[in-house]
């Protein structure tokens, strides 16, 4: 197992090291080995080098200093950006801005069966201009075993040209899945560049016939679209079942806030006012003393 870097001043010429990074994420993964770690430095590291489709099997990629504050990636929106890891991977303490997919049947993470911890990712796009089959969109999408905990995700956006709906996260597909969010913020304020719309759905199960099982746990999350009303889930209330009504497709929100989405569950511990945030507007996201979530987290 071996460390590398990569930096804002780094270079792709250099060999890795903390004293000489490389500049470009694809680069490092490309040039590093299954279960080794690249550390990002401090500042923003702009991606000069598109990547889609890159496996990031057993790596862990993370801040150098431990904290996602003062560490971003910035892949200027114009670069495809697609990550999956069939045996596991690990994202942490990082900020993540300006993704961009625009493919068929793809996410910004996309198999992506590992962890996402302690990340903000922003200002991304998530696409399909493909019309030839139902879309499986989603910013995190088809996951066996992911794990994403303590992050936020704001003002993520996408598209579909067919007319299908897009999923902030989403399962569809063959097989078993499942995709376990804790302790996130999912926060949207309405807008988004042209020809993308805030998601359809933020969280959508669709069953082919190949499906055995799609679960997603959701636990102590906030979902705030304050100028935009948006579903927590797809088409027919819990779940969007597609040819399969037999399968087994859970979708459980344990002691989450969903504001100012249509969400149409009964279930114990959801929250539908205002989570009543400093000042989220302008990326306070600190709750006032009042705010009916303080308090009523759970721990199992």
């Amino acid at each position: 197992m071996a460390t590398f870097y990569i930096a804002p001043d780094g270079d792709d010429d250099n060999d890795g090291s903390e004293a000489s990074p490389w500049l470009n994420l694809e680069h490092a993964i490309n040039n590093s080995g299954s279960s080794d770690t690249i550390l990002v430095g401090a500042g923003t590291t702009i991606q000069t080098q598109g990547f889609d489709n890159i496996s990031m099997n057993n790596r862990t990629i993370k801040s150098a200093s431990g904290s996602r504050l003062g560490t971003t990636i910035d892949f200027d929106g114009n670069l495809f950006s697609r990550f999956r890891s069939e045996s596991g991977a690990t994202i942490s303490d990082l900020t993540i801005i300006k993704t961009n997919v625009d493919s068929i049947n793809r996410g910004t993470f996309n198999g992506y069966d590992g962890q996402i911890n302690d990340c903000k990712f922003a200002d991304c796009i998530t696409s399909r201009s493909d019309s030839s089959a139902a879309a499986r969109v989603g910013f995190i999408c088809n996951g066996n075993g992911t794990s994403v905990n303590r992050c936020i995700f704001e003002n993520i956006v996408g598209s579909s040209s067919n007319g299908d709906a897009c999923g902030l996260f989403a399962i569809r597909g063959d097989g078993s899945y499942q995709m376990d969010f804790n302790n996130c913020l999912i926060y949207g304020d309405g807008t988004a560049p042209a020809n993308t719309d805030v998601p359809d759905f933020i969280f959508t199960l669709r069953a082919d016939n190949n499906t055995t099982s799609a679960i997603m746990n959701v636990k102590n999350c906030i979902v705030y679209y304050p100028n935009g009303l948006r579903q927590v889930y797809a088409q027919n209330g819990y779940e969007y079942i597609q040819n399969s009504p037999d399968k087994d497709l859970q979708l459980n929100t344990k002691t989450s806030c969903l504001f100012n989405v249509d969400y149409t569950g009964s279930e114990a511990g959801v929250i539908t006012t205002d989570p009543l945030f400093v000042d989220a507007l302008n990326g306070d996201f600190r709750l006032r003393p009042a705010s009916p979530c303080i308090g009523t987290g759970s721990l199992t």
